[in-house]
């Protein structure tokens, strides 16, 4: 799994079919897609929401698009709304959660790939993977609640064609992304923890520089043996001392 891909930026212009210009609500998902056009690059896609400007070919988006050698391109801001899940009827569990429009509340990825079985390479896996992961700790999202095809969403279109043939690989592709945010999510656990606990000890006393230990470099370093029996013998001691002023 790499850590990092290559991103580039294209914004489609604002007109009324690709991009409307208005915020989103919120976030509440992320919905994976295929580009229905094998061979194509994430350019050549980001060509086609553009020319939907001139009203010929209806509305029609998404927030960007992953190729299949694992580059990205941006298509709209990651704050705005794309025309990525438009349906006349949604399921039951996307109107639940996302909303009676969709489209208000969630983040749209297309992703190119070969041939017409829609199979992804893994550069594409890789980059989306990591990409949705990325998501999901900005926003709090679960990748296995919160990862939406196409198809969940509106219920009847075969988007992404590979993983609505092929469920257990758009499972196995949530549990990717739930091995990297789940640790990370812990480590956001554990320094929320951290700044009150530095927030309690400076009030006391007991730990001077509060700034210098509330820096997120700090609060991730594995504290040593020594430190720790010193802070607690530390805290013992003030504790004594306000037993005995009561």
């Amino acid at each position: 799994m790499k850590t990092e891909y290559k991103t580039s930026v294209k914004l489609i212009t604002q007109n009324r079919y690709s991009r409307p210009g208005r915020r989103l609500k919120g976030m509440r998902g992320l919905v994976v897609h295929w580009v229905a056009n094998p061979g194509s690059t994430p350019r050549g896609n980001q060509n086609f929401f553009e020319n939907r400007k001139l009203g010929k070919d209806g509305f029609g988006s998404a927030h960007e698009i992953i190729g299949i050698n694992g580059e990205r391109l941006i298509c709209i801001p990651e704050a705005e709304l794309a025309y990525h899940v438009g349906s006349k009827k949604y399921t039951r569990r996307a109107l639940s959660r996302l909303s009676s429009y969709p489209n208000d509340y969630t983040y749209g990825i297309e992703m190119c790939h070969k041939d017409w079985t829609g199979e992804f390479t893994e550069e594409t896996l890789d980059s989306t993977v990591q990409r949705c992961a990325d998501l999901c700790l900005k926003y709090d999202l679960d990748p296995i609640r919160d990862i939406w095809t196409h198809q969940q969403v509106v219920g009847w279109k075969e988007c992404p064609r590979w993983f609505v043939k092929k469920p257990v690989a758009f499972q196995e592709f949530k549990e990717r992304v739930k091995e990297i945010v789940m640790p990370k999510q812990l480590e956001k656990w554990q320094r929320e923890l951290g700044r009150k606990a530095v927030k309690e000890l400076s009030k006391r006393g007991i730990l001077n520089d509060p700034d210098k230990w509330n820096q997120e470099d700090e609060l991730a370093k594995p504290a040593p043996t020594w430190l720790m029996l010193t802070v607690l013998a530390r805290y013992a001691e003030e504790d004594e001392k306000n037993e005995k002023n009561n």
